[in-house]
């Protein structure tokens, strides 16, 4: 089994979930009837010009995540992070754990919160300037882990503290995948 990760960093650490024994783990489990509030009417409208899913769906999992321990939804700024991480590729493509190491160091703000004068661009001193990070009103991850093995880790972690991030780096045989385990060929 292929576990490396899709990091920054080649170092992340397994997740705690993966060595607790007291996680049962159901035959069938669905995240959207376990924690019916947090289920959303419409997802993100993802440009086709840009490669940003790997922001949408890191931001996605933290929001379900924030949601399930405390009842309540909210939309998180995919668009601050495309255009002020300047450590990430933006609209060109990246990786999940990018997202996510941008929240660990900056923290990610409400949707509401981001007013780009142009998208694309980062208003000039927005870090320093921006209202709710000023008034620290800042969503930041904790922890980045990496969940190990289908029946014990990845699905441990789901149950103990919400949806999982997923990444491959496609190939130009991807192309030709039909269905079952894909393997790089």
């Amino acid at each position: 089994m292929f576990e490396q990760g899709l990091s920054d960093t080649q170092d992340l650490s397994g997740c705690r979930s993966n060595t607790q024994d007291d996680i049962v783990v159901p035959d069938d489990y669905d995240f959207r009837a376990q924690h019916p509030k947090c289920v959303r009417d419409s997802v993100y409208q993802i440009d086709r010009d840009c490669a940003s899913s790997y922001v949408h769906s890191s931001i996605s999992a933290v929001e379900d995540r924030m949601c399930a321990r405390s009842g309540k939804q909210i939309r998180l700024s995919a668009q601050e992070v495309l255009d002020c991480d300047k450590l990430s590729k933006g609209c060109k493509g990246g990786n999940a754990n990018r997202s996510l190491t941008w929240s660990k160091r900056k923290g990610f703000i409400a949707e509401e919160c981001y007013h780009p004068e142009k998208e694309g661009e980062c208003p000039a001193d927005h870090l320093k300037t921006n209202e709710c990070r000023l008034d620290n009103m800042l969503y930041k991850v904790i922890d980045i882990c990496l969940a190990k093995g289908e029946n014990d880790g990845i699905r441990k972690e789901i149950i103990a503290n919400g949806p999982v991030l997923a990444q491959i780096s496609p190939y130009t045989d991807l192309l030709t995948y039909s269905d079952g385990i894909y393997h790089r060929t």
